[in-house]
């Protein structure tokens, strides 16, 4: 999925493209967006947005710098 198709894909449809074998990458950029689209500041829950990122399925890759 290109970022365009990511921003403008109804929630539902971002939802089944987890159960489809799918990169990693791929994987982690449907959660993001995701998390973006659930994820309130100062709600009453009291959680941070990186806490409901790892709670929603994120996998955090380590990079590589030269």
């Amino acid at each position: 999925m290109t970022l365009l198709e990511l921003r403008t894909a109804p929630t539902v449809e971002l939802m089944k493209h987890l159960s489809e074998e799918i990169s990693k990458e791929e994987y982690n950029a449907i959660i993001y967006e995701l998390t973006c689209r659930m994820y309130v500041p100062f709600n009453n829950m009291g959680i941070s947005f990186d806490d409901l990122l790892l709670q929603n399925g994120y996998n955090y890759t380590e990079t590589k710098h030269k």
